[in-house]
């Protein structure tokens, strides 16, 4: 079984990615199509959204021994996304928020996309703006 699925975010430009090897970075703008492309792997049979909570939510908390992250419990930091299963179509650049300003997944028929984040409780992005000032910080591990 596959314990985790986690995502690469290099946010180059097109322009550094065109350098020649070995000038060019490496790595993909990812971090934002990864549930949408996991939520089409619903839809087309090859995961469970179960599956999904395991292997982005329980097993990476479980593998690092990251405190207080992983499930919906008294003491946990409610870290949460709302989803819209039925928000489907193909990857349009205009829907990307990376400083890359593209996707390897654009004309891509996704089936479903975040719609909000909860981060400590507290709604950090709905609508396709954030909210406040940045509240990341440091994770514990057990």
């Amino acid at each position: 079984m596959i314990p985790c699925i986690g995502s690469d975010h290099a946010p180059h430009t097109l322009a550094e990615k065109a350098r020649p090897y070995p000038e060019s970075p490496s790595g993909i703008p990812g971090v934002q199509t990864t549930l949408p492309l996991l939520l089409t792997a619903v839809r087309d049979g090859w995961l469970s959204e179960a599956q999904i909570v395991e292997r982005c939510v329980l097993g990476p908390a479980a593998a690092f021994g990251i405190r207080g992250k992983g499930e919906i419990a008294i003491g946990a930091d409610a870290d949460l996304v709302l989803v819209d299963p039925q928000e489907r179509g193909p990857l349009a650049r205009e829907r990307l928020l990376s400083r890359a300003g593209y996707s390897p997944y654009e004309g891509v028929a996704l089936a479903g996309w975040p719609v909000a984040t909860v981060l400590r409780g507290a709604v950090v992005w709905s609508g396709g703006e954030t909210s406040g000032p940045p509240r990341g910080r440091p994770l514990s591990f057990a």
